[in-house]
């Protein structure tokens, strides 16, 4: 199979795809091989206050970065304005942008979710511990 590169403007596309959460579970994606991985978890929770959507993160190790997206229920859908700066991967800035629906009547959440690389730069892409502000 050949390989594909993918570009948008500037950045790299590192992953793309669309997910169905298992029974309205947090999704994970694990970037990088097995000995030095960065992993991403992506939780979704509704709420009636149209003024409290926000995106939330913490980094609760080293290697895992947790963002809860929390919204109103939308039958549309939701999504991020711009990419969301998230951390460094192979010593690139790393952003994500996604588009979901959350189905909380029968317990899942649709994801469609872009990962990209941005401009190298002189971190590792280990995280420090703490919460992300966004």
């Amino acid at each position: 199979m050949e390989q594909i590169e993918i570009r948008s403007g500037p950045m790299d596309v590192l992953a793309s795809g669309t997910v169905i959460s298992f029974k309205n579970n947090p999704i994970e994606l694990k970037l990088g091989p097995a000995t030095d991985y960065l992993r991403v978890i992506l939780k979704f929770e509704t709420t009636d206050d149209k003024t409290k959507q926000k995106v939330d993160g913490k980094t609760p190790d080293k290697r895992t970065i947790e963002l809860t997206f929390t919204s109103i229920s939308n039958s549309l859908g939701l999504w991020n304005i711009e990419p969301i700066d998230i951390g460094v991967f192979n010593d690139r800035a790393l952003y994500l942008n996604v588009r979901y629906q959350l189905k909380e009547k029968i317990g899942e959440t649709l994801l469609h979710y872009t990962l990209y690389l941005g401009d190298k730069i002189k971190h590792s892409m280990i995280v420090e511990e703490g919460e992300i502000k966004g």
